[in-house]
């Protein structure tokens, strides 16, 4: 009979990933089970024989009265049965009362079975069902990271793998860099609080009063002051020991430009922590189950911006009704809830993974990619179930460490020892292959050294050589008998110190102390026990070292245990340790600096995660699903994750921010694939072709339709609003002494279906297009040249044009461009007086009506460059040119369009400008000037610094005959614009732009004798 619970162990995502490529798998192996234990500090809270279930009552029953009452009323097994808590399930509306919810409760037994235990919870009061609360926990390897640096966040190549497998992080921060108005939820082991990189960005509860021992807020937790811990049932989610929760919160959100450690996704930001996974890496489902309750709770009730939590934690689970149902209602209250693929190697459509296999539209689940690009050989995948991937493997972050230095005072001495009687006192055990006493390795054991001391005449060394051996692992126990700490009372602090001299390689190699007691070591498989101090690096001098001893350590039989592991990298000198000592002593306040490198799954989450919550500080309208479209929609395709995750992509911070401002879509796109496209006409046929972009910008030429003697394409725009860029012609055939205004309709094949329009007057013309009225149709702008009328044609979804009259021009003015002045997202119409030099805005709004708006007055010699947003912030810019002096100004727009004059730079006497481009994709335009003096004309870009000041930048020189064509195009997609060159009346290439400036000739392809290349009228 198939039971009516689920169980199962769910694997919290890696930690640490081994990045060695050895054949030796049953040495690796060793290594990496050793340094899972290693990592995994204190012995876990986690009783794996105590039956433990979740059970959820309904509304309206009191969920501690039904229990007692069970307990009075049901069988003697219901005796030894405990609660350990109950909580109430938040709703996603307001001023519900807490006895009006259903409720969640965590039972234990210590006798029962689970089976036991389900049937007896089922006998409650206004039970819904009951599961068995699975255990969680994270998987840990040991991490051989080659790079020190955050690759992925930006990468060069020139350390790490390949160039640009990164998420173009310094390229969003030029736009966006975080806000502490947006929280995250990070439901893990923990955040260290008091990190010097983390201390200013976790989130300090405004409703609770630290330290008055009371619940302010109401919410069920005393002095939650930077969130709760479920696992030790209090509100203090200091991350001591585990390392994992502290090392995604460093990848989400280290504070930026503060001189120290790394940065994360965001410079700043609000980071809440739910800790329920303990020292050792084990966790309940019911405490994630609680974390995501109470992250929902400070959203719905408390009034606290929980934008997304980050998960890292699931397995080949069954289903959880409970946890589905926790989620959803999370989700419903509008918190996207992002976890990890996992580390199996597996396809989880296949063998889905709980909670990333949940059918619930805000989740978003997190493959990793390597420093090529590459899905990490560990990393799990599914085109159903997995959405993304992101940077995840060794990844530099901050790390945990002990939040108090203990230091020795002498008052009471337990046990000392300097080495002089050699290693009498002590158990050798060497590359943990095994168990015996002697190891495997007896020249590689840790040694007397006669030649070094911090006092006496010799000292404990990991090696008498020049250097030590690489890939082992060494240590020496204290033996039994040795250690009695049963008289020692538990109020006391007791430290462990020991001198140390001498180098390792940092962070890769580290030396250890751990305690255990019962002699609980298994040296085949790794130290079990309490990690009390790991150290790595150069010590120039000898120096003290110390821990604090864990009360739960003062037994008769304590056990001491020195370690160290090294990888398969550098080796060093090793180091020489003196001096040990165990003594009372006092705790004193440190604070935390720690970084170390991990990998897996967990971190490339982390990365999304902290995308969602850089984007949703710079978008705050922004709902939790269209967060998540807008992720989904704007990474980078990899051939690589092709068929392996369901949107092909890794994530671009950058292309996400520039698709939320609207900026991200490429100009010229007839075809909509994401690469700018080339028109070119045949005037002895009349025949119109594409010449289309790729990723590896080579064009593919493809015949559109043919024009005829009496059509002329006259613009371009998206009149229908389906991603694809259309092409509008004008017949001057006469059909009833009116021309036919058409379009051919973009699409896959790029256009070669032609779509009736309009009838105009001779006496009208198109003089471009624009989204009006901001409904995402562009829209046809004709001007009447006899009565200076300027109507739109507004787009709608159906291609269907409907005529709005705008204004009228007076005889002086002209149209010059078009514009978002003020940034409210309906275009506006500039229009220049010829006569006087005024500049004006025909502002619009969402009903294409225009309203008045002076601008500025041009200087006599002074021309209009282009509108474009100079310095970024949402508001069109206008960039003039005096034609006199040379100088080139840019009026700076605001909210109001108001304009304020800013210098950029002046022209040099023979250099022209000719245009704008963001050839290094940061979103602000760089100008374009040739110097036409000598004979080989220089090409310059003068590199725009966020609108304040500008870097000139040499990228080519140009041949005599060759002319540029700046028109925003982006051949190969890759969000740097590119600059079109013809040369001669023949070949056409490409300077490809690239994140630094620098551009790369391409050849593109040559015309045709009769062909020319159409730019955008």
């Amino acid at each position: 009979m198939k039971s009516n619970y689920t169980r199962s162990i769910v694997l919290v995502s890696l930690l640490c990933v081994s990045s060695w490529a050895t054949p030796n798998a049953t040495t690796e192996q060793v290594l990496i089970n050793y340094a899972d234990k290693v990592k995994s500090g204190a012995s876990s809270l986690i009783n794996t024989n105590k039956a433990q279930v979740i059970v959820q009552i309904k509304a309206g029953i009191d969920a501690t009265t039904a229990f007692q009452s069970f307990v009075k009323t049901n069988s003697t097994k219901a005796s030894s049965i405990e609660m350990l808590k109950s909580f109430a399930v938040v709703g996603t509306k307001l001023g519900i009362k807490t006895s009006e919810k259903n409720h969640i409760v965590v039972l234990k037994s210590d006798t029962l079975s689970e089976e036991e235990l389900v049937a007896e919870a089922k006998k409650i009061e206004g039970v819904v069902s009951v599961e068995v609360d699975q255990i969680v926990r994270i998987n840990s390897l040991p991490n051989d990271a080659e790079f020190s640096k955050l690759w992925g966040l930006h990468n060069e190549g020139t350390y790490y793998g390949v160039a640009d497998t990164d998420i173009d992080a310094p390229e969003a921060w030029k736009m966006h860099r975080g806000s502490k108005n947006v929280v995250v939820g990070i439901t893990d082991g923990g955040i260290d609080y008091r990190h010097e990189d983390l201390v200013n960005n976790v989130w300090v509860n405004p409703n609770e009063i630290a330290g008055n021992g009371i619940d302010d807020d109401n919410n069920g937790y005393v002095d939650d002051v930077y969130g709760i811990d479920t696992i030790n049932h209090d509100s203090d989610p200091f991350d001591d020991k585990q390392d994992h929760g502290t090392h995604v919160s460093g990848i989400i959100g280290a504070e930026g430009n503060n001189s120290v450690g790394v940065v994360g996704v965001n410079w700043n930001t609000s980071m809440a922590s739910c800790k329920f996974i303990d020292n050792q890496g084990y966790g309940y489902l019911s405490g994630a189950a609680e974390c995501v309750n109470y992250f929902t709770d400070l959203k719905v009730n408390r009034g606290i911006n929980i934008v997304v939590t980050n998960n890292s934690w699931g397995d080949e689970t069954e289903f959880s009704p409970i946890g589905y149902h926790l989620i959803s209602l999370a989700g419903q209250a509008g918190i996207l809830f992002v976890t990890s693929a996992g580390n199996n190697k597996k396809d989880i459509d296949v063998t889905p993974r709980y909670p990333e296999a949940f059918d619930l539209d805000t989740i978003i689940t997190v493959a990793e990619t390597n420093v090529y690009d590459d899905l990490s050989d560990y990393s799990n995948y599914g085109v159903q179930n997995v959405d993304l991937a992101a940077p995840g493997r060794v990844i530099l972050s901050t790390t945990a460490s002990n939040p108090n230095q203990c230091i020795p005072n002498d008052n009471q001495v337990f046990f000392t020892e300097n080495f002089e009687n050699n290693l009498s006192n002590w158990k050798l055990y060497s590359s943990a292959l095994t168990d015996d006493e002697n190891g495997d390795l007896p020249s590689e054991h840790l040694k007397i050294d006669d030649s070094e001391a911090y006092s006496g005449n010799a000292s404990l060394a990991d090696t008498l050589n020049e250097t030590y051996s690489n890939y082992l692992y060494q240590t020496v126990q204290s033996k039994e008998g040795l250690l009695d700490f049963s008289s020692v009372s538990k109020e006391e602090v007791v430290c462990v110190s020991f001198k140390v001299k001498g180098e390792t390689e940092e962070v890769h190699d580290h030396f250890g102390i751990f305690a255990t007691f019962n002699n609980d070591i298994n040296h085949s498989i790794g130290v079990k026990g309490s990690s009390l101090v790991e150290i790595s690096g150069n010590y120039d001098e000898w120096t003290e070292v110390s821990a604090q001893l864990p009360p739960s350590f003062f037994e008769q039989n304590l056990s001491l245990i020195f370690t160290r592991i090294n990888n398969i990298k550098n080796a060093f000198a090793g180091y020489n340790i003196d001096d040990i000592k165990i003594s009372t002593g006092t705790l004193s306040p440190i604070p935390s600096h720690a970084y170390d490198i991990r990998g897996g799954t967990s971190g490339a989450s982390a990365y999304v995660t902290g995308a969602i919550a850089l984007l949703a500080s710079a978008h705050p309208d922004k709902t939790a699903l269209e967060l998540k479209e807008i992720i989904l929609n704007s990474v980078d395709k990899l051939d690589s994750l092709n068929g392996l995750v369901a949107t092909g992509g890794r994530l671009n911070l950058h292309k996400m921010l520039k698709l939320a401002n609207g900026t991200l879509k490429v100009a010229n796109d007839f075809n909509g694939d994401g690469y700018s496209d080339l028109l070119i006409h045949n005037i002895d046929n009349d025949r119109l072709s594409g010449w289309f972009g790729s990723e590896e910008a080579e064009v593919n030429s493809k015949y559109l339709k043919e024009l005829g003697l009496a059509r002329q394409v006259v613009a371009t725009g998206d009149i229908n609003g389906d991603g694809y860029e259309d092409v509008i012609v004008e017949n001057s055939e006469h059909y009833s002494e009116n021309y036919v205004l058409s379009m051919l309709k973009g699409g896959e094949n790029g256009g070669t279906e032609g779509v009736y329009l309009r009838l105009i007057t001779p006496f009208q013309k198109v003089i471009g297009t624009a989204d009006l009225n901001g409904d995402g149709y562009d829209d046809i702008l004709i001007q009447n040249m006899e009565n200076f009328r300027v109507n739109a044609l507004l787009g709608s979804q159906s291609g269907m044009v409907t005529p709005k009259y705008l204004k009228t021009l007076s005889q002086e003015q002209e149209f010059t461009d078009i514009a978002d002045v003020n940034g409210d997202g309906y275009d506006d119409v500039l229009v220049t007086n010829s006569m006087n030099g005024r500049v004006n805005a025909w502002l619009s709004d969402m009903n294409a009506t225009v309203q008045n708006k002076y601008l500025k007055t041009l200087s006599p010699n002074v021309q209009i460059v282009e509108a474009i947003d100079y310095n970024h912030d949402g508001y069109d810019d206008i960039i003039v040119q005096n034609n006199d002096n040379k100088r080139v100004n840019a009026w700076l727009s605001n909210a109001n369009a108001n304009m304020t004059n800013h210098y950029i730079n002046t022209l040099g006497e023979d250099v022209g400008l000719k245009g704008l481009s963001d050839i290094n994709g940061d979103g602000f335009p760089d100008i374009i000037v040739v110097d036409y003096g000598g004979t080989h004309r220089k090409v310059d870009a003068w590199i725009n610094n966020e609108g304040e000041s500008i870097r000139r930048k040499y990228l080519k020189r140009l041949g005599k005959h060759v002319k540029l064509k700046i028109e925003k195009y982006d051949i190969n997609g890759d969000g740097y614009e590119d600059i079109i060159l013809q040369h001669g009346y023949e070949r056409i290439s490409a300077w490809l732009g690239s994140a630094n400036g620098t551009v790369t000739h391409k050849y593109l392809k040559s015309l045709s004798d009769g062909q020319s290349l159409l730019f955008r009228p």
